[in-house]
């Protein structure tokens, strides 16, 4: 599964063109469409398939709309599934995980920030283990207070390490409720090369 897969510049530009939608641009320079997922799958039939997660609420918008359309044309025209996914289809809990989740994904990080993000990496992976039981936003606090981070600072890094999927949980829990034992790392030196990889 990839997130925030990017969609052909010039195909969106010309089914734009075609259906008569402006197409999404900053100050005047066309912008890089994007399908939240695009799922490699190995259910007969259906090898591949893009999946938009949309709130119902964001429907009210007709810019959302024509986005949507282009978007749909576009996998459309590739002979691609395309799944529209709003918070009724789903679990609520599940819902607001990917919320959480989706609004601490970052995209490419410079090396500042990837260094910032392996240290608390590191330190997530030496305390999650000594307070299996505690819920994990009380182990935020505790690690603000010692180690005199802005309050908050440790849940926004945990949020933004399970976003870019360093840790796993059951999603179908809802976030508030994780206890640290809930929570599982990847294998650091796998994610370290990565990171070497990508910078």
């Amino acid at each position: 599964m990839r997130e925030q897969f990017p969609l052909e510049r010039e195909l969106t530009q010309d089914i734009c063109n075609r259906l008569g939608i402006e197409h999404p641009n900053n100050q005047g320079v066309d912008q890089y469409m994007s399908s939240d997922f695009v799922v490699d799958s190995k259910e007969k039939g259906r090898t591949r398939f893009a999946l938009q997660v949309k709130s119902v609420e964001a429907f009210k918008s007709a810019r959302t709309v024509e986005k949507l359309q282009v978007e749909r044309t576009y996998w459309q025209e590739k002979h691609i599934p395309f799944l529209l996914v709003t918070e009724n289809q789903i679990p609520a809990t599940v819902f607001e995980n990917i919320n959480i989740l989706y609004n601490h994904a970052c995209g490419r990080l410079d090396q500042n920030e990837l260094n910032e993000l392996l240290i608390h990496l590191q330190l997530f992976q030496q305390q999650l283990p000594q307070y299996e039981t505690l819920r994990l936003k009380d182990l935020c606090i505790h690690l603000d207070t010692v180690y005199t981070h802005e309050p908050g600072e440790s849940l926004y890094q945990i949020k933004r390490l399970l976003a870019l999927r360093h840790f796993h949980f059951d999603i179908t829990k809802p976030f508030i409720e994780l206890r640290c034992s809930d929570l599982t790392a990847e294998n650091t030196d796998a994610l370290q090369e990565g990171w070497r990889v990508s910078s």
